[in-house]
């Protein structure tokens, strides 16, 4: 029989258990709230997993019935509305494009020694360089990444990259517009055909496989006899260049003919494939269709095709033509009633109001001869007023005889309804018009016409109160002799006293220019000043004046030059009284520039048959001799090639100690990377403290210089040993193991950072 302890004692163990229990399902139930805390509440029912049979007690106990109740868990009242919860996605870190940290030089040489260069090192730079060019795309980037390519193929052409570092450096020859480019293109292309890599009929497909950034394409033309094809290679992108190729029973021959890409003004060109020459071979045209932004004139390239290798043929020369609207040109064979062929170019101005400047090239055979502009205006229903765009334009920059063809064909059309601002033109327009005619007229050197024309204006206005009637009345009362032209051009609406000066020159009828400078004084041009001086330097002075034009309005700068029978006026610009007066640019080169005031200049030039005379403005440095330049890029091509780099060094020695050398070193713009290829060639031959020496030139006078990149990668830095605390006692003598002659050794720690730069 149990005893009132050992009762106590089950009682409690009991307890102890149920206790545990407890413990265990609160966890459990804390456990899954915090794994669903959105869970909805739920009320468990405990159940106790084993059945207590107490033992049986002599003294009566109160036992009590334990009931757990989980605590309620909060549940988000249900939306009305379902809310999209977004996958978490990873988000890809971008990948940063690697530069160099810039840096100064240390001051002394000696601590510089040339890096071990193999094939990572040279593909670590060309990486860097082609960050450069993402993150300051510049003719400058370009053209260091070229010359690093060119670099790598001279150090490493057997690498894996060689067959990429061809084709990328075309490209980026090509992207500064370096003649090298499409002869690189051509190589490649008949590498390719050479070695039956690719057939001339899937070479578009093969340049995309190397070539992304821009296309190929091919055109077949007519063969001549003894040929199996002709085909016109044109690589497009800002622009185009064109290879020629021949295909004969033996193989194929290819040709550069022309780069005109241009990544700074994108363009169109197009071909035409005919016989201009009248051998009964065809040839070939190259021209510009259209180029946004650029109002020049540019003339076309005709190539002979009748031998093996193709012949650029020459233009007559002509006064550069500036139309002031973007021209779009078409070219088309004319046929004469002799049966000769020439071509007809012609430049569509304004597609609103068409004007057509038509000039014919014709083969004499020397060169091509052009013919006089031909202006017509191609009226447009609907469009007639942006004609009016035209005639000021004309009447502005064309000269009189062109704005006589383009207000002409108007007279019986004008005025449209409304201007190009969608308002009313005044009643008397017509008025206005005939008397800018007659205007042009009297500039033109045709006084009966202009006079003819005021009198209508005065006798049968438009309308009665025409506002055009009293212009006219003045013009008429000032102009009663041609040479009083200047005079009523100067009180005269809408007439252009540029023109009216040339037209004054004429009337001078000499071929002095002294006498004509006098003819002017007398027919009132105001001469502030005047001196000669030989611009062009043949031998023979002009006349230089400076005059104002009208009270109060600038002056201008002009030149009076002698041709065969006569005497010319050339306007230079306007001039500004603070300035000085013209002096040629010092050094002198080959072709004497000359000037107002620093950084800009002239070249006062004239067509060989005429002597007719222009003004081209050039930089000061234009018309330096390029002895320095040619030779130095003829000895990069020659390295680049493959040529010993001992002889390159001597070329480059002896342009080095040339006497015109520093001069066309800074012109030019060549000194850093002149000096780096100096030192490249110092390298190769092994010596390489001069290397050192010329890729520290480099980076201490350029060091914004692209080449500076390349010289600083070239180098490891070594500064002078410094002691450094070391753990234990370094400074202080410490007693090594030593034979027991009891010597005392300092040691000394240096600390040596292989490529740290200053």
């Amino acid at each position: 029989m149990a005893t009132g302890s050992s009762q106590r004692s089950a009682l409690l163990v009991l307890l102890l258990v149920i206790f545990i229990l407890a413990i265990l399902l609160f966890i459990g139930v804390l456990f899954n709230y915090l794994q669903h805390p959105s869970a909805s509440p739920t009320i468990t029912q405990v159940r106790l997993l084993a059945t207590l049979t107490p033992v049986p007690s002599l003294t009566p106990t109160n036992t009590s019935t334990i009931t757990l109740t989980p605590r309620p868990t909060w549940t988000l009242r249900p939306s009305a509305t379902v809310t999209q919860t977004s996958t978490p996605s990873r988000t890809p870190t971008p990948t940063l494009i690697r530069t160099i940290t810039p840096a100064k030089p240390a001051r002394y040489n000696d601590r510089y020694e040339l890096k071990p260069w193999d094939l990572t090192q040279q593909e670590r730079t060309i990486e860097l360089l082609k960050a450069n060019t993402i993150l300051t795309p510049s003719n400058a980037t370009f053209s260091v990444l070229a010359y690093a390519e060119g670099e790598a193929l001279l150090r490493f052409p057997d690498s894996l990259d060689a067959v990429n570092w061809r084709w990328d450096r075309a490209y980026n020859l090509i992207r500064i517009r370096d003649q090298q480019a499409i002869r690189l293109y051509t190589d490649l292309i008949k590498s390719a055909i050479s070695s039956r890599q690719v057939r001339s009929a899937d070479l578009p497909t093969w340049f995309n496989l190397y070539e992304t950034r821009l296309a190929l394409q091919i055109s077949s033309l007519t063969p001549q006899p003894g040929e199996l094809g002709r085909e016109l290679i044109e690589i497009t992108g800002a622009g185009s260049a064109y290879l020629w190729m021949v295909e004969t029973p033996t193989g194929a021959e290819i040709y550069p003919l022309l780069n005109d890409i241009d990544f700074t003004q994108p363009h169109e060109n197009a071909y035409l494939y005919a016989d201009l020459t009248n051998d009964g071979s065809p040839d070939l045209v190259i021209y510009r269709v259209t180029t946004p932004g650029v109002t020049q004139f540019i003339p076309p390239h005709i190539f002979e095709l009748s031998s093996t290798l193709p012949v650029e043929l020459p233009l007559q020369e002509e006064v550069p033509i500036d139309f002031g609207l973007e021209p779009r040109t078409k070219v088309e064979v004319s046929t004469s009633s002799t049966s000769t062929t020439s071509l007809r170019l012609t430049n569509i101005l304004m597609p609103s109001c068409p004007t057509h400047v038509t000039e014919e090239f014709s083969w004499n055979g020397e060169y091509f001869s052009t013919s006089q502009l031909q202006y017509e205006l191609v009226l447009q229903e609907g469009f007639l007023a942006y004609c009016q765009l035209v005639i000021d334009e004309a009447t502005a920059n064309w000269g009189p005889d062109a704005t006589i063809s383009i207000i002409t064909p108007l007279l019986d059309l004008w005025p449209p309804e409304q201007d190009i601002k969608g308002q009313p033109y005044p009643v008397d327009a017509p008025d206005q018009l005939r008397y800018r005619l007659a205007v042009e007229y009297a500039l033109a050197d045709n006084q009966s016409r202009a006079l003819s024309l005021l009198s209508e204006i005065i006798d049968t206005p438009t309308v009665p109160d025409s506002a055009w009637v009293t212009p006219a009345e003045e013009f008429l009362r000032t102009y009663q002799k041609p040479e009083h032209l200047y005079i009523t051009c100067q009180q005269a609406q809408n007439c252009n006293l540029r023109d009216a000066m040339h037209t004054m020159v004429k009337y001078s009828a000499t071929d002095d220019p002294s006498i004509a400078l006098g003819y002017l004084e007398r027919q009132g041009v105001k001469v502030v000043s005047s001196g000669r001086l030989d611009f062009d330097q043949d031998g023979q002075d002009e006349r230089w004046m400076i005059i104002q034009p009208r009270p109060e309005e600038k002056l201008e700068f002009w030149i009076l030059s002698n041709r065969e029978n006569d005497v010319q006026a050339v306007f230079v610009e306007v001039w500004d009284a603070g300035q000085s007066y013209p002096y040629f640019h010092e050094p002198a080169g080959t072709i004497p520039v000359v000037q107002f005031e620093l950084h800009q200049g002239f070249v006062f030039r004239r067509l060989k048959e005429t002597r007719q005379a222009y003004i081209e403005w050039v930089e000061v440095d234009y018309a330096r001799p390029t002895v320095i330049l040619d030779g130095y890029n003829q000895a990069v091509s020659a390295l680049m090639v493959g040529q010993e780099p001992v002889k390159v060094l001597s070329t480059l020695l002896e342009l080095f100690h040339s006497p015109r050398f520093t001069g066309d070193c800074i012109a030019y713009r060549i000194c850093d990377q002149f000096h780096y290829t100096l030192a490249l060639v110092y390298n190769l031959v092994g010596e390489d403290t001069n290397a050192i020496d010329e890729y520290l030139w480099v980076w201490r006078n350029y060091g914004q210089s692209q080449y500076a990149i390349l010289a600083r990668l070239k180098l490891n830095y070594f500064p002078l040993p410094t002691f450094t605390a070391t753990p234990g006692p370094s400074r202080t003598p410490t007693r090594t193991a030593t034979p027991p002659s009891g010597t005392v050794n300092p040691t000394k720690t240096s600390t040596i950072t292989p490529e740290s730069y200053p």
